[in-house]
């Protein structure tokens, strides 16, 4: 364990440790010991100048999220995919969900955080034209505007339970002397 002075460094035994030297000695080790096992070993060699869980952890860190610059290039990259964000022709409306919320996900993991209504602009926008109708008739009563992103794809979804359960309804021919 080394104890660090104002501009020194000493190295303590364990038998000269107090007892949260040791707790925090033991824990630095199980810390440095999980992380290293977790890692195969060709990735362990690009952190080989990290003797400590704290140093090879920040060195992870600078390695995963990029410098500044980079971290500008992923974030734009997300925004415009974000903006760009479109239904494929076949993708189900599950599909697309999907896609959204790893965008979003993604989007609030590096900093890009929109409230509600931009994510249901964003997703009304991408959706198939035969939500359009629907769409509109959630504008026009409001309850576009009112809802939060999760309401919005509650009613979405009930949207296609309706016309699926619709969809499956045998017709029958009704005899009218029964009424």
């Amino acid at each position: 364990f080394i104890q660090t002075n104002e501009n020194s460094k000493v190295i303590l035994q364990i038998s000269q440790m107090s007892e949260d030297q040791i707790n925090s000695y033991d824990g630095e080790r199980k810390t440095y010991a999980i992380l290293t096992q977790a890692l195969t070993n060709d990735i362990l060699h690009q952190f080989g100048g990290a003797t400590t869980a704290f140093d090879l952890w920040n060195q992870m860190a600078i390695r995963t999220e990029g410098n500044p610059r980079s971290k500008l290039a992923r974030m734009e990259l997300l925004r415009k995919e974000f903006e760009a964000l479109v239904h494929i022709v076949g993708e189900s409306l599950n599909d697309l969900l999907v896609s959204f919320y790893h965008l979003q996900t993604e989007l609030t993991a590096n900093g890009f955080n929109c409230g509600h209504r931009d994510y249901i602009e964003r997703f009304a926008d991408a959706l198939h034209e035969y939500w359009n109708q629907y769409l509109e008739l959630l504008r026009v009563t409001g309850n576009l505007d009112e809802s939060t992103f999760s309401e919005f794809v509650d009613n979405l979804k009930n949207k296609i339970m309706d016309d699926t359960r619709k969809a499956t309804r045998t017709p029958t021919t009704q005899n009218p002397s029964l009424f």
